[in-house]
């Protein structure tokens, strides 16, 4: 993937599905985020709200921050939950990928 391309909410959603799946492991979502978050000049989530871009900024920066060795991919549905969020359920959406980032 171009990393000056923008990153959409499908295809956090489409590699989301691939880890809860277990189609790829915690490395590999670790590894992914890394790579596709660190362009600041990307544009992420181009055409969503406010609340899913925001989402997005989170669950990357998570992924992207955490030891893969702790990442459970339990988490993956609170991820897709939380990325396809509307402005009233943020909080609770986010405050529950979080959480399950710490057990």
């Amino acid at each position: 993937m171009n990393q000056t391309a923008s990153l959409t909410r499908q295809m956090l959603e489409e590699i989301l599905i691939e880890w809860e799946r277990s189609a790829i492991s915690s490395l590999d979502i670790h590894l992914w985020a890394e790579s596709q978050y660190l362009p600041l000049h990307r544009a992420i989530g181009p055409g969503e709200t406010e609340a899913v871009r925001w989402a997005m900024h989170v669950i990357l920066n998570e992924l992207d921050m955490a030891n893969p060795k702790q990442l459970n991919r339990h988490c993956a549905r609170l991820a897709i939950q939380f990325l396809n969020t509307t402005d009233e359920e943020f909080t609770a959406r986010e405050e529950a990928f979080l959480s399950c980032l710490l057990q």
